[in-house]
């Protein structure tokens, strides 16, 4: 059940990044800057719609595949999954539950993608706004923080679920 939800609230947070992006993308001149120094400056520029293709490419495919190709490969009967103390875990009256956790997981992961990358895509579009294009770096650091502390949140979540086997006796 969880297994289905979790896709569910993924592909509906990756159609709705997928339609930002697409709206979004409709204020951009026909030149994008759409690559960035570290300091901020534009030093790469795009086609509008090349830029456009892009970015609903990688906001929509990129989220899915990270979740859905991996959901596949561990709901295979004879998936080798390493978690810590596997074979209590994958024992056959856990290993559903086990595998709707990891799957959920993985579309937390795709949630996160998604979100991170319209977030980057919308610091492009307020950077083509300035004359000359200029991202706020701390903005987009920012963001990317946020990001690699919620895959860090979701890492500590798995070692919690797995670190140690309930005691029935």
């Amino acid at each position: 059940m969880w297994r289905n939800l979790s896709l569910l609230l993924l592909l509906v947070i990756v159609a709705a990044a997928g339609g930002f992006v697409w709206i979004t993308s409709q204020t951009l001149p026909m030149t994008v800057a759409s690559h960035f120094n570290a300091a901020g400056q534009a030093n790469g520029f795009s086609p509008r719609g090349a830029y456009i293709n892009l970015m609903l490419g990688m906001t929509v495919l990129a989220p899915l595949l990270a979740a859905v190709l991996p959901r596949r490969t561990v709901t295979r009967i004879k998936a080798r999954i390493n978690l810590p103390n596997g074979g209590y875990w994958l024992a056959p009256e856990r290993r559903e539950a086990t595998i709707d956790f990891i799957c959920g997981q993985m579309a937390v992961f795709g949630m996160l993608l998604a979100g991170f990358l319209a977030y980057g895509h919308w610091l492009v579009v307020q950077a083509n706004q300035m004359h000359p294009p200029a991202l706020p770096a701390s903005a987009f650091f920012g963001g990317l923080i946020v990001f690699i502390a919620g895959i860090v949140l979701m890492i500590a979540s798995l070692f919690w679920r797995f670190r140690r086997v309930e005691d029935r006796s």
